[in-house]
């Protein structure tokens, strides 16, 4: 009979560490959850209009560009096709090593596209228009070369979110832009947002409900 006792109530403890093990994942994920998933998730590619430049360690935006495609919560709040406006003040002192910066407004997305009423330059842009602003953090000058007009760079910042409180949260993205040989004031320009994958997420609360039931046992 004590035996018996004894062996369900060793079954009730790991049935209890269990629980709690699995209490703590949900939780964890459920805590996790929502703070990333209220940041944004997606990306653009864009292009400029009008006149831009990059020397040797300097880069001049272009006032207007068309977003020529776009992924994710972008799409989905009307992005494509619209306008990106950027900073045409010249950020200079640059080399291929990340340089802070700290430039509010470098990025406005998205206002309507530049052209309404003709596909496929009339994307309807965010609601309220040029909802989302990009702080420029860091910038680096990745390559140049003055004789084909060959240029790029990096750089990263925080995109946040003008409709409030019940918006997206502060979002970490990174952007690439090129210059090409053909066109030197031409530049290709994407931005993704740095967002942490569900699964990574998921396998971090699995290993925290582990280790819990390594303790209990312990």
């Amino acid at each position: 009979m004590h035996s018996m006792t004894r062996f369900f109530g060793i079954r009730s403890s790991l049935l209890s560490a269990r629980k709690a093990a699995t209490i703590a994942v949900l939780g964890a994920i459920g805590f996790a959850g929502p703070a990333f998933g209220a940041q944004l998730n997606g990306g653009l590619a864009a292009g400029p209009i009008g006149s831009s430049s990059a020397t040797a360690s300097s880069l001049t935006l272009a006032g207007s560009n068309l977003i020529s495609s776009a992924t994710g919560d972008f799409l989905t709040l009307g992005a494509d096709d619209s306008t990106l406006t950027a900073s045409t003040a010249t950020v200079s002192d640059l080399s291929a090593t990340p340089t802070p910066e700290s430039i509010d407004d470098y990025l406005l997305i998205a206002s309507p596209g530049p052209l309404p009423g003709v596909p496929p330059f009339d994307g309807p842009g965010t609601t309220p228009s040029n909802r989302f602003d990009f702080e420029l953090t860091s910038l680096a000058e990745t390559a140049y070369n003055s004789g084909s007009g060959i240029a790029s760079f990096s750089g990263a910042g925080i995109i946040t979110d003008s409709v409030s409180p019940d918006g997206y949260d502060p979002t970490p993205a990174t952007f690439t832009l090129s210059f090409s040989s053909l066109s030197p004031s031409n530049y290709s320009f994407t931005l993704d947002t740095v967002v942490p994958e569900p699964t990574t997420l998921g396998l971090a609360a699995i290993s925290l409900g582990a280790l819990m039931m390594r303790r209990r046992r312990a």
